[in-house]
């Protein structure tokens, strides 16, 4: 049985690994078999791409269409979305007898072994956790997140020195890992992914998507997961870089093709996703109409956002490029060109040497 440590760093794009000195994560990435240019699917937000990366599955096979979703009969936006329809690498692993660790990878909670949350601010905690624990139980496959790349990248900018300095900071950890494990275990695979990379916001938008759709006459608004939806309103609004329209009464839904039109003809918008273009990338069921808008703009989210230079965002494909290397054993080195996602968990079994047809990864693979 060939172990796996699974390592997966939230919103880490090429363009940022050539600006930092993360030595380690550059050296696996010259020496492994890793994926050039890897696409994300759609959107490229942190929960469905986390899930697309698992089960090598687009969301409309995994079910986890978003960060957040509106849900018709109950009459909420759900957030923190675990529901999984498909089974994950983790799961797949155990079915073979593998004992499975995960350390952050929050879509693994209930679907490993032994789940651990810690605090993701300081990378330190991941690589001490699991260092703690294979002391004590010795785990076949460990799966984790480090997260503060991501975090700082809201904060500060897509490639403010912050955030390259805690990229740094993270490659040290991971060496650390690697180290540890190696001695531990001698012969395992490796393998170093992300799920999105990230873009800069620099002026902001005067669009109002609010204002567009009550010249239609429709009541409706923007809405949080916990918030109180009215019964009597057209339609609801969930905030983030792919902004999702659903179009909650038969009035709305009436003007659907009308609202498509405006919302193409508008300039501030650079792509609006109708039902086929939905179906096309792979998530018909995200909503009814979605929008993004430029590079570089953001929806009026609030003046404190707009007063902070450089915020980094993700959610559309400006954001595509992830990163992806598979690295120990007899892998030989290779650069490979023109997957997406999905091909990391078929790809991770085919290593360890799991024959399971996933009907995805490489057959399947989004060109973007």
């Amino acid at each position: 049985m060939k172990k796996l440590l699974f390592i997966t760093i939230d919103s880490l794009g090429q363009d940022l690994v050539d600006k930092s000195n993360a030595v380690f994560i550059k050296s696996i990435l010259r020496m492994g078999n890793t994926i050039e240019n890897l696409k994300t699917a759609f959107p490229s937000l942190t929960t469905p791409m986390m899930t697309t990366i698992l089960t090598g599955q687009y969301p409309e096979t995994h079910g986890i269409y978003s960060n957040s979703i509106y849900n018709y009969e109950q009459n909420e936006v759900i957030g923190k979305l675990r529901g999984v329809k498909v089974p994950t690498i983790s799961e797949i692993l155990m079915n073979k007898g593998y004992k499975t660790l995960s350390v952050q990878h929050f879509m693994l909670e209930n679907r490993c072994n032994k789940y651990v949350q810690v605090d993701g601010s300081n990378p330190e905690n991941n690589t001490n956790t699991i260092i703690n624990e294979l002391e004590n139980v010795d785990y076949d496959a460990v799966f984790t997140i480090y997260q503060s790349v991501d975090s700082i990248g809201h904060k500060y900018g897509a490639l403010h020195s912050k955030r390259i300095e805690e990229l740094e900071k993270v490659d040290q950890q991971i060496e650390k890992l690697y180290n540890y494990i190696n001695k531990k275990w001698k012969d395992f695979l490796l393998v170093i992914n992300s799920d999105h990379s990230m873009s800069t916001y620099k002026k902001h938008s005067n669009f109002s998507i609010i204002k567009l759709l009550n010249g239609y006459g429709l009541k409706g608004n923007f809405y949080n997961p916990g918030e109180k939806i009215p019964n009597d309103i057209d339609f609801v609004l969930i905030r983030q870089p792919t902004v999702q329209i659903y179009l909650k009464s038969k009035k709305a839904q009436n003007k659907k093709n009308e609202i498509i039109y405006d919302l193409e003809s508008e300039a501030d918008i650079a792509k609006v996703y109708d039902e086929y273009e939905l179906k096309k990338l792979h998530n018909p069921y995200l909503c009814d109409i979605a929008y993004t808008l430029k590079k570089g703009y953001t929806d009026n989210i609030s003046s404190l956002l707009l007063s902070v230079k450089g915020f980094g965002y993700h959610g559309t494909f400006e954001e595509s490029n992830a990163i992806a290397t598979f690295y120990g054993g007899n892998i030989k080195q290779e650069k490979l060109k023109d997957f997406d996602l999905t091909v990391i968990t078929p790809k991770t079994l085919k290593y360890l040497g799991i024959d399971i047809n996933l009907e995805s990864g490489e057959k399947n693979v989004t060109k973007i």
